[in-house]
């Protein structure tokens, strides 16, 4: 068994390495840091990521209605997967740490998709992204961040940081919540989390042998950042996903 398993495994993971190809040789075409509702390297960023997806035989669905309007997106943070998992039905800028801009591949496909790159850590690291995601607020782009800083198991949310949510004061543009979930019959899919020591190898594997894996991503309420502060519209969204998933916790 195990080698039908080690099989599959460098059978997906070659696939995985044709279609990051795929994404290169598009991204070189038609991306220039920027995904745009409506352009076509919008449509493109959304087609290769459900095809990212179908890689992985994960049933997958959104529910609720996106907002229209350059907005800054909220979610709560369970694995890497999440990332695909949003944008294949939304094009959107992501925030994501320094060290991923140096990854082979894949740091070169997040900057020319129009990733944003924060230095954790380093001083002046969250004013600068505030700026750059004003920025592209401004420019007609969506953002989306995670606010709680880190993954969870998924089970519950994790403290909310306000910092960020200045961008969309400062751009004047709407903030939604997005609540992700990989629902099972009693909770959590276990192979869903990326958590605590495991390696990004490990995890990938999880989702290439999981069974019946599913991966729900819910928009929820849009608030207008010109009738709330950066603490309220924190605390809205971390209420919304909150409540959202402790509902639907159990199937």
């Amino acid at each position: 068994m195990t080698t039908l398993k080690t099989l599959k495994t460098l059978f997906t993971l070659s696939r995985i390495f044709l279609h990051l190809i795929l994404g290169i040789f598009l991204a070189s075409l038609y991306a220039h840091g920027s995904v745009q509702t409506g352009t076509r390297a919008a449509r493109l960023f959304c087609w290769w990521q459900r095809r990212f997806n179908s890689l992985f035989h994960i049933q997958y669905q959104t529910h609720g209605h996106i907002n229209t309007t350059p907005t800054l997106f909220i979610a709560n943070h369970i694995s890497w997967f999440d990332i695909p998992a949003i944008g294949a039905s939304l094009p959107v800028r992501f925030l994501s740490k320094q060290e991923v801009s140096e990854w082979p591949l894949i740091g070169w496909l997040a900057k020319k998709v129009g990733t944003l790159f924060i230095q954790r850590g380093r001083k002046g690291a969250a004013e600068q992204s505030i700026y750059d995601i004003t920025h592209a607020l401004q420019q007609g782009d969506n953002v989306i961040i995670f606010p709680e800083g880190t993954t969870t198991d998924g089970t519950a949310i994790k403290k909310f940081h306000s910092r960020l949510f200045q961008a969309a004061v400062n751009a004047g543009a709407d903030v939604q919540a997005i609540a992700i979930t990989y629902p099972t019959k009693n909770g959590i899919h276990p192979a869903a989390a990326y958590i605590d020591d495991m390696s990004m190898m490990e995890s990938i594997n999880n989702f290439i042998h999981a069974k019946d894996l599913q991966v729900d991503v819910h928009f929820l309420k849009t608030f207008s950042s010109q009738q709330y502060n950066r603490d309220e519209l924190t605390a809205l969204c971390a209420k919304q996903i909150e409540t959202y998933i402790k509902t639907h916790h159990h199937h």
